[in-house]
This record gives structure tokens, C-alpha cells and sequence, in this order.
């Protein structure tokens, strides 16, 4: 990012939580394509360590710029498919090189990325592709069957293709095969950087019965990075290995975590949901910090082994929705920081607890990230003070806020008063700012 102002907000430099919350400043390239950034900020890409992949005879390891790399030949699959600039690209794969892969691929093409889990219902799968207008799908040959009838009866689908695990490239005149399209394309790619502000991912979430796609844009990811060193305690370069439970689909997962460990330098453990609360991984692969979503909490702490069997783990930090600790990792290593986050798939990360920085009031989700603009808002749109219940509203000046809603503009619209997006969420702040959820007003 040579001649362009440094968007990492480098947190350590404030000498406490209320001066960063006071000083810091975002510096966000105007043009900035996120899948490039991650690939080539990185001195020493050629050897970093990006990704490690368990398969079934071993683990398989991926540099910077050998994803950087592979990302320039499937850019050039997908062109030569086709796919341009403002496409949606469906990516239905566990977590894996193949994901990452796709991800940087259309990224860099310039077209939105569309992530979906391979537990998706039938339901969400078949609205998505057509609210999004999918013209290409990658998917895993677990589920290559029932996509592939969902993808022939969305009539925007051009080009699809199927990920395979150690099994050989069977003849398919619907699916191409992953890894041979990108072995046989070039890589001779040149990156579409477009304003920092376009679309880059749609992300689908089921709430009240109702599907939404939610989209975001290049620089949500950056707007991600205050507080991802706040949780993780990173300072300039990552020197750790990051584990995430589960799919890295939804947008806490992608742009909360996954994408800024990228940024910072971290190598990522890709390991299937199953997983969950396996030692060996997080042993075999040094693990340093960990990320558990509240849908698989109760799961990894149910499924961990006891005190004595985690005594080999690296574990410094575990990043929760949920605050409930995985007791053994605290017993086999009393450095243990659990953080607690809290934000909304349009948001991600606002708020937190983080012991290194502040103190936090029992029953509180935490104090906002430095970075992100949170405040209480009443039903004309005024900021509330202190201790009175109103709306959790970002500010739309915040580079972490979602772009708009996929549905269309009357829905974007009617989430905002003035120039606060409106969660759907209460809550109020105390005196020092902490931020608590409460039940909705009678307004």
C-alpha cells in the first residue's frame, strides 16, 4: 500500500482506552480492493504462513503469496467464465484453501462475494441465488447434488464449480472442477481496485422468519481492524495462529476475525465444525487465539477434554459471543484472556469486554470499540445520556457499517434516523460508557 495512508490503527500507541476512543482516526485508501491488500501487505509473503489446512493425511500449508498466487488463477477462471465486475459469486465451501481461494479470486475480479454455509437450508440456499442474482457457484462435492438443482433452476447461474477432497476430477458437463480450472488458468491477472466503498460481500441471515442479504463493502473489513487488536492484544505484525469454531460464513466470523488475522499477518487453522473442541488440533497447529461464536459455545465446552489434557496448548487469547469459558484452558494456562464481543451482522464488532483496557460492569456487553461510533438514540433521532433506554445506533460515518441491505432501498432507508443506522436492539450506556442491553421502551 506504497504512498497511501496506513488504515492499522496501531492501538498500542495511545497510552489508554479513552485517549484512543478520543484520538484515533481512521485513514482509509479512497480505492482499496481487500483480497490484494491481505495478499501483498506482507513483506515476507512468499514465506508467511496464511493458512493451514487439516486434510485427511496431514496438514497442508499456504503462504500469503502462494494464495496470492492461486486467487490471480481462479480471477482468470472466472473471467475467462465470464463473471466481471459487480457479479455475485456464491461460495458454498467448508473452510479450507478452496475458500480462501474463491474468496481473493472474485474479490479481486471485482465481483461480491456471497458466503454460505454447507448447513444452509434449501430454503435459504434457493432465495439467496436468486435475490442476489448469483452468476457463478463454488461449492464442495458433499453438497454438489443438491446445489447443483438449486443453481439449474436460478436462470443467472452461468458457471459452476465443485471442490473435490483427494478424489479425481470426474467428467461434469454442470460442475468444472476447482482445483483443475485454477491449475490450468494463468495467473497473469491485474487486480480491479475500485472505491473502497463498493460492494464487495452479501451475506444472508435468517431473522424472524424472514431471509435478508446484507451487504458490505471493501472497507468494512479495515473498519474491523481497532477492534480485532483490541480482542487479540495484537500490535503491529500478528505473531500468532488463529482458530475459528465453525464455518467462516457469517460476517462476525469473515470480516470480524477471519479477514483481519489476514491483515495483521496471523496464520489461520482451517478445521471442519466437526472439530469443535478437538485438542489435537489445537495442539498440532500451536494455536495461539481462538474465536467461538455463541452457536457453538456450549458445544466446544462441551466437547473439550478435561484440565489435564490441554496442558500442551499455546491458547493466549479466546474470543467468545458468549461468556463461558472453557475451564480447562484457563486451569492449563493461567495467561488465558477470555474477551467477550457483541455486535449485529450489519455492524460487526462494537462493543466489548477487554480486561487489558478497561474494567466492565457485571451484566454489561462491554464499552465500544476505539474506532466505532455507538451511541443510544430516542425515536426522534437525539442522542440519549447516560442510564436511559433507546435504540443502539452506529453512526454512518463508520467505515465498519454494512453499505446497504440487498432487498432494495426502501428497507436501507427505514433502518436510519438521520444519520444513525437503528439496530434492533435496546439498551443505554452508564456513566463510563459501558453499553447494557434492556428491554424495548414503550415509546
Amino acid at each position: 500500500m506504497e504512498n497511501r495512508p496506513d488504515p492499522t490503527p496501531h492501538l498500542e500507541r495511545f497510552k489508554s482506552y479513552e485517549s484512543a476512543c478520543r484520538d484515533f482516526r481512521w485513514q482509509i485508501p479512497e480505492h482499496l480492493n481487500i483480497a490484494s491488500a491481505l495478499c501483498r501487505r506482507h513483506d515476507d509473503a512468499v514465506t508467511r504462513i496464511a493458512l493451514s489446512e487439516r486434510r485427511t493425511g496431514g496438514i497442508n500449508t499456504y503462504t500469503f503469496g502462494g494464495l496470492d498466487f492461486l486467487s490471480d488463477k481462479f480471477a482468470t477462471t472466472l473471467s475467462e467464465s465470464g463473471i466481471t465486475h459487480g457479479d455475485s459469486v456464491a461460495v458454498v465451501v467448508r473452510p479450507s484453501a478452496a475458500l480462501a481461494i474463491a474468496h481473493f479470486g472474485a474479490l479481486k475480479l471485482g465481483a461480491v462475494v456471497v458466503p454460505l454455509s454447507l448447513s444452509s437450508s434449501a430454503a435459504l440456499l434457493e432465495h439467496t441465488f436468486a435475490d442476489c442474482g448469483a452468476r457463478a457457484v463454488v461449492v464442495d462435492e458433499s453438497a454438489s447434488e443438491a446445489i447443483g438443482d438449486i443453481a439449474r433452476r436460478t436462470p443467472t447461474v452461468r458457471s459452476r464449480f465443485v471442490v473435490r477432497d483427494l478424489r479425481p476430477a470426474r467428467t461434469s458437463t454442470e460442475f468444472k472442477d476447482f482445483w483443475t480450472e485454477v491449475d490450468r488458468s494463468s495467473s497473469d491477472f491485474e487486480t480491479v481496485e475500485g472505491n473502497a466503498r463498493s460492494a464487495a460481500f452479501i451475506f444472508y441471515v435468517e431473522s424472524q422468519g424472514e431471509i435478508i442479504g446484507i451487504v458490505h463493502s471493501h472497507r468494512s473489513a479495515i473498519g474491523q481492524l481497532a477492534a480485532f487488536e483490541a480482542f487479540t492484544y495484537v500490535g503491529g505484525d500478528g505473531d500468532g495462529v488463529f482458530w475459528m469454531a465453525g464455518d467462516w460464513c457469517a460476517p462476525g466470523a469473515a470480516l470480524g476475525v477471519l479477514y483481519p488475522a489476514w491483515w495483521y499477518g496471523y496464520s489461520v487453522v482451517a478445521g471442519a465444525t466437526e472439530d469443535c473442541g478437538d485438542v489435537r488440533l489445537l495442539e498440532q497447529c500451536a494455536v495461539t487465539d481462538m474465536f467461538l461464536p455463541a452457536s457453538l459455545t456450549n458445544e466446544f465446552v462441551e466437547a473439550a477434554p478435561q484440565a489435564d489434557e490441554g496442558a500442551g496448548l499455546s491458547i493466549r487469547t479466546v474470543v467468545t459471543e458468549a461468556m463461558k469459558p472453557a475451564e480447562y484452558l484457563v486451569s492449563s494456562n493461567p495467561g488465558v484472556t477470555i474477551n467477550e464481543v457483541y455486535g449485529k451482522p450489519e455492524t460487526g464488532w462494537i462493543a466489548g469486554k477487554c480486561d487489558r483496557l478497561f474494567a466492565t460492569t457485571p451484566g454489561s456487553v462491554g464499552r465500544p470499540f476505539p474506532g466505532r461510533t455507538v451511541e443510544i438514540i430516542d425515536e426522534t433521532g437525539h442522542t440519549l445520556p447516560p442510564r436511559q433506554v433507546g435504540r443502539i445506533a452506529i453512526h454512518d460515518s463508520d467505515p465498519a457499517l454494512f453499505a446497504r441491505y440487498q432487498t432494495g432501498a426502501t428497507r436501507t432507508e427505514d433502518s436510519y434516523s438521520g444519520h444513525w443506522f437503528l439496530t434492533d436492539e435496546f439498551g443505554y450506556k452508564n456513566g463510563d460508557g459501558e453499553l447494557f442491553i434492556s428491554p424495548s421502551p414503550e415509546w
